[in-house]
C-alpha cells in the first residue's frame, strides 16, 4: 500500500481518539493535520470502490513508541466474558 496521509476525523469525538493514540501531550489537530496510513492496519480499510478509504470508527493504533510511553492490555477471561485493561505502568 502507498503511504498516504489520513485526514484527522471531523467528528469532534472521533478527533480526540485519534489525538489520544498519537500520546503527544498537548497535540491538538488543525483541519490540515495528517496521519500516515501506516499507522492503522489493513483491515481498518474499506477497497470495495474505486478509492481506499478508512472505515467508520477507525482509530490508529500501530505506532512506535519508546519503552516509557507503551501500554500493556491484560485480558482477563471469566465466565466467557473477555475483560480488557489497559494500563500504563
Amino acid at each position: 500500500m502507498l503511504k498516504e496521509g489520513k485526514r484527522f476525523p471531523k467528528n469532534g469525538k472521533m478527533r480526540r481518539l485519534w489525538e489520544l493514540a498519537l500520546r503527544r501531550d498537548g497535540f491538538v489537530a488543525n483541519g490540515r493535520t495528517l496521519l500516515c496510513s501506516e499507522h492503522f492496519r489493513s483491515e481498518d480499510f474499506d477497497r470495495t470502490g474505486q478509492t481506499v478509504r478508512l472505515k467508520d470508527g477507525v482509530v490508529p493504533n500501530i505506532f512506535n513508541f519508546p519503552a516509557h510511553l507503551q501500554r500493556v492490555c491484560v485480558s482477563l477471561k471469566f465466565n466467557h466474558i473477555l475483560i480488557y485493561q489497559s494500563y500504563t505502568p
